[in-house]
């Protein structure tokens, strides 16, 4: 901040590092019955390939969400998911990662 001899401060932006993540999904299974367990993994890195830890992923069905998990020490988060409230059909499966701070989401 700087003070300006007219009695104007100025405040001068500080510039910040902005982290940009890359999130992974992979579906144990394309096809499966209703009732069945689906396991969701995600991959959660920095553009530097360094794992984020301890980052939330949220996991979707069309748009509901239906669970949110945490990202351990190696940037996984994993999810088995009971597909039993699902009717018969196709059905689009997305994770996001909100990031925070000075991380970028995914």
């Amino acid at each position: 901040t700087l003070v300006e001899p007219s009695g104007t401060i100025n405040i001068l932006p500080v510039e910040q590092s902005i982290f940009k993540t890359i999130l992974t999904l992979v579906l144990d299974k394309l096809s499966l019955l209703r009732g069945e367990f689906l396991k969701m993994t995600t991959s959660l890195f920095y553009e530097n390939n360094t794992p984020v830890s301890g980052g939330a992923v949220n996991f979707y069905v069309g748009s509901e969400r239906i669970a949110s998990e945490i990202t351990d020490a190696s940037g996984l988060a994993k999810l088995f998911w009971n597909t039993s409230p699902l009717a018969p059909g196709a059905h689009l499966i997305r994770a996001d990662y909100a990031g925070g701070g000075n991380v970028q989401a995914s």
